[in-house]
């Protein structure tokens, strides 16, 4: 994939809205950090230890976890994260993650992320929490529908 077609994604992606074009340009050209998924093909095994984030930028994935494999507890779709915890708190994969069809991401591992510059860690590190953030909110939320 070219680094057009990646900063062409980037630009349609909202996580990216608060980084510069210059920013973009410098995620687009982490080429090797592009991944292209098939269907049902599995990204994020539960247990593992890997401490990568990833934004979808095409296509969409299945969150499933091992004790109940054909509840899918949630579906991702271009712009939203996933194994932002794994990366922030050194944590084992609490989910699995499948492609539902094919999918193109962002993979940013530990390693990448530490060595990028500062200000450019803070601009995912403010989205990662807004995310997290949501998350919880929508997380009490279902739980309220629950409890009345």
């Amino acid at each position: 994939m070219e680094t057009e077609q990646i900063i062409s994604l980037i630009d349609k992606i909202d996580f990216f809205s608060e980084f510069t074009q210059e920013e973009k340009k410098g995620v687009a050209g982490l080429k090797s950090n592009i991944q292209k998924f098939q269907p049902n093909e599995q990204i994020i095994k539960q247990a593992e230890a890997d401490f990568s984030v990833f934004i979808i930028l095409r296509g969409s994935v299945a969150i499933t976890k091992n004790e109940h494999p054909d509840l899918v507890l949630n579906r991702l779709k271009p712009g939203d994260v996933f194994g932002e915890m794994s990366l922030l708190a050194k944590r084992l994969r609490s989910t699995n993650v499948i492609a539902e069809g094919e999918t193109i991401a962002l993979k940013i591992d530990g390693e990448y992320f530490e060595k990028l510059d500062l200000a450019v860690q803070n601009k995912f590190k403010d989205r990662f929490i807004e995310i997290l953030i949501k998350r919880l909110d929508d997380m009490n939320e279902s739980i309220s529908k629950l409890l009345r």
